[in-house]
């Protein structure tokens, strides 16, 4: 996150976008007939973390786009600063340099709303395809009929107990998906053979 003099940059950027978006959104006759992009974002949950002083941050930047933004957007700041942020931590995906590798380095996120439904596999039969600005999902295996359309949260070329701490730390979630149970399981059996 890039500071200028203590001052919290990318997250001023984000809710600035967001303040944008709601007033555009606020200002249409048709959102009693289409959901709008600010009321999906108020779907998604937001995982609250106490290590992270967001509301010091908030109050910073809140301060600063209250006093130069113009007055009509004035007003959104603080309602939506809060929400969107919380929201955008745990909802965002990674816009990574690609080729995709160890060494890539993160240009930045981007928060997809519908995109934020799919639940995590470390054995993921969905991947996420970048081209531009636009995001699509597409099958990497054969799916079942029934079977749940899952992604990767993280780098699954790890190892079981980092992918786990990472996802607990991360995203706050122990994860019981197909691989790692499976690989519990044979922990478990290579641990009464020795």
């Amino acid at each position: 996150m890039s500071k200028v003099q203590g001052f919290p940059l990318d997250l001023a950027k984000l809710v600035t976008a967001a303040v944008v978006q709601r007033s555009r959104e606020s200002g249409t006759s048709n959102l009693t007939t289409s959901r709008g992009t600010w009321t999906n974002v108020l779907d998604l949950q937001g995982v609250y973390d106490d290590n992270i002083d967001l509301p010091s941050e908030v109050f910073q930047l809140s301060n600063v786009l209250e006093a130069t933004l113009p007055f009509s957007l004035r007003h959104l700041v603080t309602s939506t600063a809060y929400p969107f942020l919380w929201r955008h931590l745990t909802n965002s995906f990674g816009i990574w340099e690609l080729p995709i590798s160890p060494d890539c380095e993160n240009l930045g996120s981007a928060m997809y709303p519908s995109a934020s439904y799919f639940n995590h596999s470390c054995d993921p039969n969905v991947a996420k395809l970048r081209e531009g600005r636009v995001v699509r999902f597409v099958t990497s295996r054969d799916v079942q009929e029934g079977e749940e359309l899952c992604i990767s949260y993280g780098h699954t070329e790890r190892k079981l107990e980092e992918r786990k701490k990472v996802l607990k730390e991360w995203w706050g979630f122990d994860c019981h998906c197909s691989r790692c149970t499976r690989e519990e399981q044979l922990q478990t059996i290579d641990h009464r053979e020795t």
